[in-house]
């Protein structure tokens, strides 16, 4: 499998579940650009331009027009920086642009869930030092400004079993978020 292509077919499969739902939009990466859903949702500060971001996510759920939940799926596991660099984006972010539309733009881009699902080896310590991270990173955001931030981690050595975690994440959260 190509790198991605387990992320564009995981958003796929949230956009499929999801599309009968009212307001509910479900966008996502990596796939055919073909495919009216696959873009690159990209938060960022400001306007939007390459230097007002750091990367793109993967999947963006929106409820009536409004990011809910934000999804980076990381399908092998990432060094430190750039695990860190995915949150950071996040925290720094005040809107994001799906298909050159800007969402949140009266809104800040912060009540809204953001699930990092990372692919980690079976065995070394690297699970540890996520888990340290983790530990560290909800400390941070529960003592400062960026309290609104509800972060959600998830991994897995297995890719089948990292896509469960994220598809019963989801179903719990969307029940859960309130009309903006």
């Amino acid at each position: 499998m190509n790198q991605g292509e387990f992320t564009g077919k995981l958003g796929k499969k949230i956009q499929e579940t999801y599309s009968d739902r009212p307001g509910i939009q479900v966008f996502y990466d990596h796939l055919s650009p073909k495919d009216s859903y696959t873009c690159a949702p990209t938060p960022h500060w400001g306007e939007l331009h390459n230097d007002t971001s750091l990367s793109e996510v993967d999947i963006a759920i929106l409820q009536d027009g409004q990011v809910r939940i934000l999804c980076e799926v990381e399908e092998n596991a990432l060094n430190p920086k750039e695990f860190l660099g995915d949150v950071y984006n996040l925290f720094l972010a005040e809107h994001i642009s799906i298909k050159c539309e800007t969402f949140n733009k009266d809104l800040p881009l912060e009540d809204y869930f953001f699930i990092l699902a990372v692919r980690v080896p079976e065995k070394g310590n690297i699970q540890e030092k996520y888990g340290q991270l983790e530990t560290r990173l909800r400390s941070i955001v529960r003592d400062t400004h960026l309290h609104n931030k509800k972060l959600i981690f998830i991994y897995d050595s297995d890719l089948d079993g990292l896509k469960e975690k994220v598809l019963e994440k989801i179903e719990e959260l969307l029940p859960e978020m309130p009309a903006p």
